[in-house]
């Protein structure tokens, strides 16, 4: 009985303390749904002009082709907070249909990064006129975010669905420093980036060889594009 009080309590007092924090990320996180919920319509209403139709089957045939460049297009536009198209089942896609991993994993990460830095950009540039006008007088939770700040921009990139960009947007308003920013969620995204070629190419793809030597081809194959593109 005793332990369930103290349980109890403790989750009131962490209500207490981060429920600001529970309240805002709720809120995004439920902006994103909507966003990605209306991408059906979005695309109709595009269908319905000639001109954006035929562009967007240009663009959709390019990524049914496997193409690298647009994959960093469509991961670049996609990672915008304003148009939140997931680009995790578009790299997926792309691994799964034997696209070169290494250019692959590389094209995606500096679209999904060059993305998010616009984000992060936007909520700089408009400070003002963003989230941080509404919080200017909750210093307790400024206060308490600050202590999460880098772990959400880390650990945000392996949570389905977590709304990252929007978050890009409001630390943009937090004056972060933008070298953190995109340090950990560098970090964060190029890890899950590798996790999840490896999972689809050679658990999915070539029936569960994880544990054989092509990760050590895998690993090798990035160190030689590198060295190839830098001209090493």
């Amino acid at each position: 009985m005793g332990s369930k009080n103290t349980s109890t309590k403790r989750m009131k007092k962490f209500w207490k303390d981060y429920r600001n924090i529970i309240i805002f990320m709720s809120v995004i996180l439920l902006v994103s749904i909507i966003i990605v919920a209306l991408q059906p319509l979005i695309v109709s209403i595009i269908s319905g002009d000639p001109a954006l139709a035929a562009e967007y089957h240009y663009a959709l045939s390019q990524v049914n082709h496997l193409s690298i460049l647009w994959l960093f297009i469509v991961t670049l536009l996609g990672s915008m907070f304003f148009i939140a198209i997931p680009s995790d089942f578009i790299f997926i896609y792309y691994i799964f249909n034997g696209a070169n991993p290494v250019y692959t994993i590389l094209a995606t990460f500096f679209g999904v990064m060059i993305g998010r830095s616009i984000d992060f950009g936007f909520g700089a540039i408009f400070r003002k006129y963003t989230l941080k006008n509404l919080m200017s007088n909750k210093k307790d939770f400024k206060k308490r975010f600050r202590k999460v700040e880098s772990s959400l921009v880390f650990f945000g990139n392996f949570i389905p669905m977590f709304p990252i960009e929007f978050l890009a947007v409001f630390i943009g308003t937090t004056r972060y420093k933008y070298w953190k920013f995109l340090a950990y969620n560098s970090a964060g995204k190029i890890i899950k980036l590798i996790i999840m070629a490896i999972f689809v190419k050679y658990l999915l793809y070539n029936e569960a060889n994880i544990l054989s030597f092509h990760f050590f081809d895998f690993v090798k194959g990035i160190i030689e594009t590198i060295l190839s593109v830098l001209r090493i």
